[in-house]
């Protein structure tokens, strides 16, 4: 475990008023804005980069086809190259929202938890239709989407 990941989460727990910095650590749970992350680090995978790991819910049942599709295109239009993306976790079947995020030499906590904040909201938003409301519509004007491609409407 590199100095820079174990201060950026020490600094991140002392931010949020959180005890269990060596859990966290260790990919242990923590909760933002209501919901579930795990932040994990492997030195072997790539030592400049934490994975974050957000866990956003239940499929609906009986809505499956249509919310896995819902999914497929949020990814079209929320992917930029290195995250964020949907997943199904092959253990839980659950939908999981991850991401990477760079370590630095001065990482900033309230970097991290403003990016775990922007998760959290998709997360929510997720939990509240399975974006089978509005369906891709809504990430159509994301800032996150690819610049320079013209999306048909």
């Amino acid at each position: 475990m590199t100095a820079n990941y174990r201060y950026l989460i020490e600094d991140f727990c002392k931010l949020c008023g959180l005890e269990n910095s060596g859990q966290i650590m260790r990919g242990g749970p923590v909760v933002v804005d209501g919901s579930m992350f795990s932040l994990i680090y492997s030195e072997t995978v790539n030592p400049d980069i934490m994975f974050i790991y957000c866990d956003c819910g239940d499929v609906p049942l009986g809505r499956q086809a249509d919310a896995y599709k819902a999914l497929l295109e949020a990814n079209l239009f929320l992917y930029t190259g290195t995250g964020p993306s949907f997943t199904v976790s092959d253990e839980t079947g659950r939908v999981l929202l991850v991401d990477q995020y760079p370590l630095r030499d001065k990482s900033a906590p309230e970097e991290l938890r403003n990016v775990l904040s922007q998760l959290a909201a998709l997360a929510k938003e997720w939990r509240t239709d399975h974006f089978l409301e509005k369906s891709a519509s809504r990430f159509r004007s994301s800032s996150a989407r690819i610049p320079g491609l013209n999306w048909p409407s």
